[in-house]
């Protein structure tokens, strides 16, 4: 059975002491966390403090009377944090430290694994502590969790299966949309290619199996293509629903493929604090544009696919805007136990094949 982390866990963040921390070496950082007045207690096994905390520190008792001395796993389930720095302590005495994240080199984890995991043993006697200092340039969001080995390896082979399934489902409908676009040589099928595709590479990089598997040597392409793909998403939706819906304006497609470029190289070329929440805002009113089009369509012309088309839109809305809320700390964080997150993107996809098919067996009038 899985192992929550809530029970005997504080969390202290404080931004405003971030720089002067910054310029002390790691004894005097950890120090400065173990005597400070701000630690408070983490009720939930998740934390999410928006967009504007980006720097704090988590503290683990693991020698508590729940957790009998094993060999534990510290899950925090956001792979796109920069840094995790953690601080094993036995009776007050450091035994070691070891920096994870999605701006650190992968050969440094101890164990391959897409998620961020601290692997600490507390067989040895003694009062053992894990202080484990975050620096997350895209706000302070994660589930938290301790597993023991088995319901870890568990967990994980739970959501490995789902993925595997959602991702085989896009690879085949990637497929199946190329075909048709080989066969047809109509922009609505490379379109749909394209906008599965970006869906797919959104989940992979999510969950961090692109860091894993596509870049490992290579950390700092994941901050570079992510926010691209959460614009490039809602705007092929948006060429790919006046595909469906009308015939393709080139000054309508220039345009969205120019705001696409701008907004999706905004994090590279301004900072974090700035360039994240247009990317996010953005995104979602993409879908809020493609899902009010489509509905209105819908209703306007009575045809039953736009009709179908218009409710996977809405649904996809209603993901993006959950993203949305969850940016800024007004929802739960994204973790491997949100499965009902892939839903609305394969029904998207799915509806989309269905439509685009269905005007190239009977075109619209």
């Amino acid at each position: 059975m899985r192992v929550l982390a809530w029970a005997m866990m504080l969390l202290w963040s404080c931004s405003a002491l971030a720089s002067s921390m910054s310029i002390n070496t790691e004894a005097d950082s950890l120090a400065t966390a173990q005597n400070s007045p701000h630690w408070q207690p983490l009720n939930k096994p998740f934390i999410n403090l928006g967009n504007k905390v980006r720097y704090g520190w988590l503290r683990v008792n693991l020698s508590s009377h729940q957790h009998p001395p094993s060999v534990y796993i510290i899950a925090i389930d956001n792979p796109l944090i920069d840094s995790l720095k953690a601080f094993h302590l036995r009776d007050n005495k450091l035994i070691n430290t070891r920096t994870i994240g999605s701006q650190v080199d992968s050969a440094d984890r101890l164990f391959k694994d897409e998620s961020l995991s601290f692997y600490i043993d507390t067989r040895s006697p003694g009062e053992h502590w894990v202080y484990i200092e975050v620096i997350a340039s895209d706000g302070f969001r994660m589930p938290v969790q301790v597993h023991t080995l088995k319901s870890y390896f568990e967990y994980k082979s739970s959501f490995n299966s789902l993925f595997g399934a959602v991702m085989g489902l896009a690879a085949t409908l990637i497929l199946t949309t190329l075909f048709f676009f080989i066969l047809s040589r109509q922009a609505r099928f490379l379109l749909a290619t394209a906008y599965i595709s970006a869906l797919a590479l959104i989940g992979i990089y999510v969950f961090g199996y692109g860091y894993r598997y596509l870049h490992p040597d290579t950390p700092w392409l994941q901050t570079a293509v992510l926010p691209l793909l959460l614009i490039a998403a809602p705007s092929l939706l948006v060429a790919l629903n006046q595909t469906l819906i009308a015939p393709v304006k080139r000054k309508t497609s220039i345009t969205v493929m120019l705001i696409t470029v701008v907004i999706g190289l905004l994090p590279n070329l301004l900072p974090a604090a700035i360039a994240d929440p247009i990317v996010v805002v953005a995104s979602t009113l993409f879908c809020l544009f493609g899902a009010v089009y489509s509905a209105w369509q819908g209703y306007r012309k009575q045809q039953q696919q736009l009709c179908v088309l218009s409710i996977a839109n809405l649904m996809l809305l209603a993901l993006m805007g959950y993203f949305c809320l969850n940016y800024f700390g007004f929802a739960l964080p994204i973790n491997k136990t949100s499965w009902w997150l892939f839903l609305p993107p394969c029904e998207q996809c799915l509806t989309c094949l269905f439509c685009s098919y269905s005007q190239l067996v009977k075109p619209a009038q």
